[in-house]
């Protein structure tokens, strides 16, 4: 069918894109379990992470039907995580909203929008965890 063989081909070509600075470290380092929550149906996110060849690093790969809020919900729920102390790194502004709603930290990465609140914004995830503590070290002075 052509429409199977244009998601199969629109996933090469993601898997192939270039990602933002840092990502790869960023992966590697993380000190906590990784998910990722996307809008893209979760069959093509699934195929475009092994591609990636970034499987060991996330504990959960997520995606459509369901909402991003609805699946931060679940993760929540099933690993017993306390929201506040959880962090969404996003891209799009229904990243931003579906973290707050579910009242989850915020890191925009290379994003169009200006940050409110708690927000903070990034062009890329180069150092990423070190500035991350920094940050935290800075609101508990």
């Amino acid at each position: 069918m052509l429409a199977e063989r244009f998601a199969v081909r629109v996933a090469e070509l993601v898997a192939q894109a270039p990602v933002i600075p840092g990502a790869d470290e960023a992966l590697r380092a993380s000190p906590c379990p990784l998910f990722v929550v996307s809008g893209t149906p979760e069959a093509e996110l699934r195929r475009i992470v092994v591609a990636r060849g970034w499987t060991r690093h996330f504990a959960g790969v997520f995606g459509s039907p369901k909402g991003k809020a609805d699946i931060l919900r679940e993760i929540v729920a099933t690993y017993g995580f306390d929201p506040g102390r959880c962090l969404f790194i996003g891209d799009a502004l229904g990243d931003l909203k579906a973290a707050t709603e579910v009242r989850i930290p915020f890191v925009g990465v290379n994003v169009a929008f200006a940050p409110t609140g708690k927000t903070r914004v990034r062009a890329n995830l180069q150092s990423f965890w070190s500035w991350l503590h920094g940050e935290q070290a800075q609101q508990t002075r």
